[in-house]
């Protein structure tokens, strides 16, 4: 560092200030452009006696960026640069700030990494607050299995010696085996607004503490990977201070699978051969400290030969057993645990798919989600696992239409897990591949299904439930009104008018009161064999069944939503078919529009044309008070 404090740096490159900056920041000299180990142009300018750090972006990065420094930083209370400035031409972004004087930390240095540990659990805990404020981060890192691919790709192309092309190649099958152990580690701690990208030359020791910069990797997510560098210890500490306590094995845990996703990130098959061999060394050692000493001795090995790589498969059953083949051997049910491999569709739980043998039906396959027991929607209602599995065991039980794929649940790695049979060959009842006939029966089966269940939401069974009336309605419009003002200000006549209604809409949710799943959407419902099988319970709770059928018949075409209509009030009997009907069909498909505004994040060139047609539509029918109600939600029909 020079005696301004600035960062020794290189000058190569001839780069001048862009006339466009100049124009907004007046007089200003170039002192030289900074390295970066990024395609960015970093440059250290002068404007009126003031020192200013200049970078190109683009603009969904430069729009994070602004998020990150001008919102949440202050809001959790953390040192950010001030942003004097930002350019946000169609050829080239670029973000001004104050230059922050000071100097990357060594973070091989016990003290200054427990610095930067304890600034990551402030940074963490602060932002569970509010989550979903939170964006996700920016979809332009390809996930964990696609990177493996790309480097086995370039050292298939790459690595002429075939003993270490061999080498390499099984270590990369190992860690793609070892995938679920390392997710679920990843998701013992619960998500937070996560850096994305921590290492020391994002990173400014000032004289105020430890300064982030660089956030366009930030977002939504595990905290694992910001832990990669950090001492698990000291951050376990320091979240016990601000009142999230962890025991320490869990972190420690959760560090090691964020090693392996902080190296995973990183865009490995353009590193040189001898880089590659490192980082998977490293990945590899992560990995197996996490597995435990479960791990086959052969994985340990630099050098196996090709058929010890082809044995990964039987091998990697060692690793099923000791995160699951216990706990569900202990069920009863289980005499082995032959395979685990990531859950084929998203979720967003820690989820597996578990291959077993059974002390009775022989080999089976089955599903494992997991999560936190104490996990609440953001208006404070249960939600999650926990959740999910009391539905299971306690409510669903007694409603003869439902076919449970409920196996069990059980506690492992510090979460609930619940368990319940893969359907080979079950259908997604969704858009991707219309299929009206499995439509309309799967809306004969809700009907069918919301009869057999209006005794049992008045049992003591299901006074866990969410009940689907004024209050929980009032919570959400509050939500959605804040999204609204950030996001969609044209939108506030249409959360107004629904305010004015909550009433209306809580008495209309209210009526013939049923068992509801509460989000019924068909990508949340399976179709074999003739027979419907909703998943995903977590919503489940005591309301108007067309609640489920709002979402069921989302964004169909008319002729669809006609016929699932017709078929669901046959089957439901006199309630399906009285002339309320169509008023309660209104009230939920406004409250479902309603959650899920409020519930989530909205970009500006995000298209949500569909969910302001549902309000814009269900509030229009709305509009004439329905007979029978007077407006005040104490009368029912």
């Amino acid at each position: 560092m020079n005696g301004d404090g600035i960062l020794a740096a290189s000058e190569s490159g001839s780069v001048a200030v862009p006339a466009a900056l100049s124009a907004i920041l007046g007089p200003t000299m170039l002192v030289r452009r900074l390295p970066t180990k990024t395609k960015s142009t970093v440059l250290l300018l002068r404007s009126q006696n003031r020192l200013l750090i200049a970078k190109t972006t683009g603009r969904p990065r430069l729009e994070r960026e602004l998020l990150v420094y001008g919102t949440l930083l202050p809001r959790y209370g953390l040192a950010a640069p001030k942003v004097v400035a930002w350019l946000d031409d169609p050829g080239e972004a670029w973000l001004v700030l104050d230059f922050l004087r000071g100097r990357a930390p060594d973070l091989q240095l016990p003290k200054e990494q427990a610095m930067v540990s304890r600034w990551l659990a402030r940074l963490h805990v602060a932002s569970r607050s509010s989550p979903f404020d939170i964006p996700p981060p920016l979809p332009f890192r390809p996930p964990p299995e696609e990177r493996l691919t790309m480097l086995e790709n370039a050292i298939t192309g790459r690595v002429t010696d075939a003993s270490r092309r061999e080498s390499m190649l099984a270590s990369c099958a190992t860690l793609r085996l070892l995938l679920p152990l390392v997710r679920a580690g990843a998701a013992l701690l619960r998500d937070a607004f996560v850096h994305g990208d921590v290492a020391e030359q994002n990173l400014v020791l000032s004289l105020g503490g430890v300064v982030g910069l660089d956030w366009d990797c930030s977002g939504l997510a595990s905290p694992a990977a910001d832990l990669a560098s950090a001492d698990p210890s000291v951050y376990a500490q320091e979240l016990a201070h601000l009142g999230e306590p962890y025991a320490a094995p869990d972190v420690a845990r959760a560090r090691l699978a964020g090693r392996v996703l902080a190296d995973l990130s990183h865009d490995l098959a353009a590193r040189p051969v001898r880089s590659q061999q490192r980082y998977l060394d490293r990945m590899l050692r992560a990995a197996e400290a996490l597995a435990g000493d479960d791990v086959p001795s052969w994985a340990r090995e630099k050098n196996v030969d090709s058929a010890e790589a082809a044995r990964t498969k039987t091998d990697a059953a060692a690793v099923a057993q000791r995160l699951v083949g216990q706990p569900l051997r202990e069920m009863g049910v289980v005499r082995s645990v032959e395979s685990l491999v990531p859950n084929p569709y998203t979720s967003r739980m820690a989820s597996m798919l578990v291959e077993l043998t059974t002390s009775d039906a022989g080999p089976v396959s089955v599903l494992l989600k997991g999560g936190d027991a104490a996990e609440r929607t953001r208006t404070g209602q249960a939600w999650g696992v926990a959740r999910e599995v009391a539905v299971y065991e306690s409510v669903l039980t007694e409603v003869p239409a439902y076919r449970s794929p409920f196996l069990g649940r059980f506690w492992s790695e510090g979460r609930m897990w619940l368990v319940l049979r893969w359907l080979d060959g079950a259908l997604l009842v969704n858009k991707a591949t219309p299929q009206p006939d499995v439509m309309v029966a799967t809306a004969r089966w809700l009907g069918t299904f919301h009869r057999q269940a209006v005794d049992l939401a008045a049992s003591p069974a299901a006074q866990q439930l969410t009940r689907y009336s004024t209050e929980p309605l009032s919570d959400w419009v509050a939500l959605a009104r804040t999204v609204v003002e950030r996001a969609r200000p044209a939108w506030r006549p249409l959360l107004d008018e629904a305010s004015s209604l909550i009433p209306t809409i809580g008495a209309l949710l209210s009526c013939s009161p049923t068992l509801v799943h509460g989000d019924f959407y068909p990508s949340n419902v399976l179709y074999v064999d003739g027979m419907v099988v909703p998943i995903d319970w977590e919503w489940a709770g005591v309301g108007a069944g067309e609640l489920d059928l709002a979402a069921l018949t989302d964004g169909w075409p008319a002729a669809t939503t006609e016929a699932c209509l017709a078929a669901y009030a046959s089957a439901r009997g006199s309630v399906g078919a009285d002339p309320e009907a169509r008023l309660r069909l209104a009230a939920a498909e406004v409250f479902l529009a309603v959650r899920w505004l409020g519930g989530h994040r909205i970009a500006a060139d995000d298209d949500v044309s569909g969910l302001h047609g549902h309000l814009r539509r269900g509030l229009a029918v709305l509009a004439q008070p329905p007979v029978g109600l007077s407006g005040t939600g104490t009368s029912r029909p």
